[in-house]
């Protein structure tokens, strides 16, 4: 999960925003073209979901982030959530983001 205490977008097409959501992250991995779908929500402060939008990263875009973890998926987890930390970063410039 990602947390922030910033008013945020998540997605560049939107005019919506979210105060201080948790954001869950949810990939899916396609093995045939390599790209990971990732689920992104964001979560009020009841756990509901108050927004979503899908991010896609390709093979080459998750291998840049090293994931941490005991076990291969809790590390490919950890990069997708890295790389979506990222996405989140550029698209909310002056925002803070925290992975949990």
């Amino acid at each position: 999960m990602i947390t922030t205490s910033d008013t945020i977008q998540i997605n560049s097409s939107s005019i919506v925003r979210y105060a201080a959501p948790d954001i869950v992250v949810a990939p899916s991995l396609n093995i045939d073209t390599g790209i990971t779908t990732t689920r992104v929500e964001c979560r009020d402060s009841f756990g509901i979901a108050a927004g979503v939008t899908e991010y896609y990263y390709t093979k080459v875009e998750i291998s840049v982030f090293t994931g941490s973890g005991s076990s291969d998926t809790d590390k490919y987890q950890n990069a997708v959530e890295k790389a979506v930390k990222d996405s989140l970063e550029a698209l909310n410039g002056s925002a803070t983001f925290t992975i949990v």
